[in-house]
């Protein structure tokens, strides 16, 4: 399927209730074929169009999107690719405490079930 990168970042930002004011940081790389565009700052909207890049997005023998995007409140999304397909996956930092009380795995559950959930 084509899409286009800035429509698929806005809409995933819908998708998980965050908006563009909400990004502090973000370095994303776009590859296809000979065309090449790398932005990064901490200022998405001023790079927004930029984006405005149409890709296919499954049946890719390489991945085409690259790149993080960072939340205020320490979450964020990285891209992923696995078997031709490529999409944003929104993570979200374990706490502290359940790190060191041995719950991480607990976490890593949770996390998988909130994905599920927001992209099934």
């Amino acid at each position: 399927m084509i899409v286009n990168c800035k429509t698929e970042l806005i809409k995933t930002l819908s998708e998980i209730g965050y908006q563009l004011s909400d990004i502090i940081a973000y370095n994303i790389m776009l590859i296809d074929g000979a065309r090449k565009i790398q932005i990064s700052g901490t200022e998405l909207s001023y790079d927004l169009d930029k984006l405005s890049f149409d890709y296919s997005n499954e049946d890719n023998e390489f991945q085409k999107c690259f790149g993080i995007v960072l939340f205020t409140d320490g979450s964020w999304l990285e891209r992923k690719f696995f078997a031709g397909s490529e999409w944003w996956h929104y993570r979200i930092a374990p706490d502290i405490h359940d790190v060191i009380n041995g719950n991480y795995f607990r976490y890593l559950s949770n996390c998988k079930q909130e994905s599920k959930r927001l992209f099934p």
